[in-house]
């Protein structure tokens, strides 16, 4: 994963590392393509929004596109063995709706015989009045293998990172990102400034490794499917629509819930 075999030990235990993603040139280029692309159609400017959640098909089109540009070469030059499959821009604007409670991420590879990261780059220098991330280092382990798009099961809503000691705020500068395992239990605070706070995110899957999704098509029932880069594009992960994602999609596997709530293979 990394050229330094001490952030690949970091990675493995805590589930997380910060690594300087962009050189200060590199800022001012992806800052200046967040900024052409202005705000997304649909966004409501209040709370968090996600450029990949827009109303509008072209702009996300050449949104991402955009951002392709602006971050070519990043993840070769950072990271060996993976691929990122998207960009995307996460807008946190001020107020207090913009919190995120602690959740894992959906999984998007075959867990545990591998493993996906997140890539969370912060354009601006960022603490906690931003809403910067906070994590729970080690959290990744033990996480269930398959995670449902937007399942309840993903998410631990009593966990309050102002008072349980296993929580870690991270600061970043401009151009460092942390890189996180999908399964690492993860969250932030409102932005608590006048300005709306920009990052850059990606999605990274070992080369040679299908990317997956899983969503519940009905109670206790549901699909795994393959997805490429377009598909973050294509549909809107705030409202899938199940029917395109299995008119789009090959499907890997059919699951079913068992009586523990985990997710599962069905062999039927």
């Amino acid at each position: 994963m990394f050229a330094h075999r001490a952030l690949d030990v970091q990675l493995s235990n805590a589930g997380y590392v910060v690594v300087r993603l962009l050189d200060p040139d590199q800022v001012v280029a992806v800052r200046a393509a967040v900024e052409a692309a202005g705000p997304a159609p649909g966004d409501p400017r209040t709370g968090l929004f996600n450029d990949t959640w827009s109303t509008d098909h072209r702009y996300k089109v050449t949104t991402a596109a955009a951002l392709r540009t602006a971050l070519a070469g990043v993840v070769p030059a950072t990271f060996t063995g993976h691929r990122n499959l998207a960009w995307t821009t996460i807008t946190k604007w001020p107020g207090t709706e913009g919190a995120v409670v602690a959740h894992r991420d959906p999984s998007f590879v075959d867990e545990p015989g591998h493993a996906s990261y997140g890539i969370w780059c912060a354009l601006d220098d960022l603490g906690p009045a931003q809403g910067t991330l906070y994590v729970v280092p080690g959290s990744h382990r033990g996480a269930p293998p398959i995670r449902v798009h937007q399942s309840t099961d993903n998410l631990d809503p009593g966990l309050d990172p102002a008072t349980d000691p296993r929580a870690e705020t991270i600061s970043l500068a401009a151009g460092d990102a942390l890189v996180y395992h999908h399964g690492l239990l993860h969250g932030s605070g409102p932005n608590q400034t006048a300005h709306q706070r920009s990052v850059v995110a990606g999605l990274l899957v070992p080369d040679g490794v299908p990317a997956r999704y899983s969503v519940e098509l009905e109670p206790g029932r549901g699909a795994t499917v393959e997805v490429d880069p377009d598909f973050f594009v294509d549909l809107r992960l705030d409202h899938l629509d199940l029917d395109a994602v299995l008119a789009r999609c090959s499907r890997i596997d059919t699951l079913r819930r068992r009586p523990d709530g985990r997710w599962m293979t069905d062999p039927a």
